[in-house]
């Protein structure tokens, strides 16, 4: 998907594109992009932080000035890693239940995956990592489903971390559908947003080679849109075809079914899907 579908456009000038920030709920246009210099493609929103940078196709398209891709630098991610070490690593351990189950999952659930509590702000902090487990952004999430990033944040997978892989993996999107998956004991990554770029995804699983991949998609024109573009890359690099199934409706994903239909109903539904696939 191009990034100017993804961002609504609303005012241009010969330097900066401004445009609606798709990761957060906005009517006042908060996201910048560059169109000229070192810094042509890069974009971010200074209402929730997240950033990013188009390809060439994109940057042609919006018409910025094509220039050498700078990847980010380790020291920036080294920083965003320190801050999350420092301030939310392991240290949901020492809180009760109370102040974060919002999903009925395990604390041991919470304490593996690095979710951390940010108690002044009253919300979770996820990590986001590349494929190779380094973080790269960190997501905040309230008790009322608001998403916000740490400002820098670049989008991410969710995962455990150190990874012990197994025989079959499950790709989900949304963290906390992750959250829900893991503590069911399957080995999951889930996807921070349907916007973000399919091919974090395909390194994920070249990095660590599962034998059977689950695509599990929001029951939604995005989600299933998102999960069947996962397919088609992975069917073309590793000449396997992944299975893909999807919530019935009305539920948009794993978790609203598991809230609705309790925790033993909905884990027998994925392992009665998984089975047909």
């Amino acid at each position: 998907m191009l990034m100017q579908m993804k961002f609504k456009i609303v005012k241009k000038s010969q330097n900066y594109l401004i445009a609606l920030c798709p990761y957060h709920k906005e009517t006042v246009p908060s996201l910048m992009i560059h169109r000229n210099g070192e810094r042509a493609g890069q974009w971010i929103c200074r209402g929730c932080g997240v950033y990013g940078r188009l390809n060439k196709t994109e940057m042609q398209k919006l018409g910025c000035k094509v220039t050498t891709v700078v990847k980010k630098s380790p020291d920036q991610w080294e920083k965003l890693q320190q801050f999350y070490h420092t301030n939310y690593k392991y240290n949901i351990a020492g809180f009760p239940s109370d102040f974060y189950n919002w999903w009925d999952v395990q604390k041991e659930t919470y304490i593996k995956a690095g979710i951390g509590l940010d108690y002044i702000n009253q919300c979770l902090t996820f990590p986001m990592r590349n494929a190779t487990g380094q973080i790269v952004g960190i997501q905040r999430r309230f008790w009322d489903g608001t998403k916000k990033f740490i400002f820098g944040s670049e989008l991410g997978l969710f995962y455990d971390w150190p990874v012990k892989p197994k025989s079959q993996l499950i790709v989900c999107e949304g963290l906390t559908d992750g959250l829900t998956i893991s503590d069911w004991n399957y080995w999951t990554v889930s996807i921070a947003s349907a916007t973000m770029i399919s091919q974090k995804i395909i390194d994920f699983i070249f990095a660590f080679q599962p034998k059977c991949v689950i695509l599990l998609a929001d029951n939604d024109g995005a989600g299933i849109n998102l999960m069947h573009k996962i397919r088609s890359e992975y069917l073309k690099k590793f000449n396997k075809s992944a299975a893909l199934i999807i919530p019935s409706s009305p539920y948009k994903d794993i978790r609203e079914l598991k809230q609705s239909i309790g925790n033993e109903l909905a884990l027998k539904w994925l392992k009665k899907s998984i089975k047909k696939e």
